[in-house]
């Protein structure tokens, strides 16, 4: 039988997004965003690998920052105070082989962080990390 021990931070998760279901249960409608997988790319250079890529990314590469702010503006210009934002993960770059650090994965969570903050004051961000927003990527505890 496989038995997992959550920590205090995701037990602490669980409990202020329960809070915050009971709390909207009681509106009829609301609206919640779901952003995922931005894979920003902090280092982006214009023509990345493809050769082909300009200042707001290419489909071969990772997004540039440019990018990523884009799409969290146009969220604001959809619903400019929606009831919640949920953001699950993978934020940073696909290192190559063990490449990057914690360091880029922290900038990368700081200036996003920053961008919900700027374009959505005062709306509740629930974020949930996934295996790119680890150093080394897909590093889990072992079960």
């Amino acid at each position: 039988m496989l038995s997992v021990t959550p920590s205090k931070g995701a037990w602490l998760g669980l409990l202020y997004l329960s809070w915050l279901c009971v709390s909207l249960s009681s509106q009829e409608v609301f609206d919640i965003f779901h952003i995922s997988d931005l894979h920003v790319d902090s280092n982006y250079a214009v023509n990345c690998n493809s050769g082909l890529a300009g200042p707001a990314g290419d489909f071969g590469c990772d997004a540039p920052p440019l990018l990523v702010e884009s799409a969290i503006k146009y969220m604001q210009k959809v619903q400019a105070q929606p009831d919640l934002i949920l953001w699950t993960g993978d934020n940073s770059p696909h290192f190559p082989n063990g490449t990057g650090s914690f360091a880029i994965i922290y900038e990368n969570l700081k200036n996003v962080t920053e961008m919900f903050g700027k374009y959505f004051p005062g709306v509740p961000v629930v974020p949930v990390l996934g295996n790119h927003d680890t150093f080394k990527k897909d590093q889990v505890i072992p079960v």
